[in-house]
């Protein structure tokens, strides 16, 4: 738990400080009509991807709320660029 919670705080000191473009960012652009770049739009794919594997995985409800509310504050504060690393490429 205590490592979340570091990951999570580490997130929201990103999103602030740095002002990353995060994948619900990306989201929104898409539906306002704007143009994604091929990496962007690749970093989106591969988190759905990987949101899609995690929340299927066999698990409790309370890991699942969990799970989900991680991803939730994965999509809001990270950087896209996190979802063009080799783990999580198509």
């Amino acid at each position: 738990m205590e490592k979340t919670l570091k990951k999570i705080q580490s997130y929201y000191r990103q999103a602030f400080i740095e002002g990353n473009v995060s994948i619900n960012d990306l989201r929104e652009k898409l539906d306002n009509g704007m143009e994604l770049t091929p990496k962007e739009l690749t970093s989106i794919k591969n988190f759905e991807r990987y949101q899609i594997d995690v929340l299927t995985k066999e698990m409790s409800d309370d890991e699942f709320n969990k799970k989900y509310q991680q991803l939730q504050v994965l999509a809001n504060l990270g950087s896209f660029e996190e979802f063009l690393k080799e783990k999580y490429l198509i």
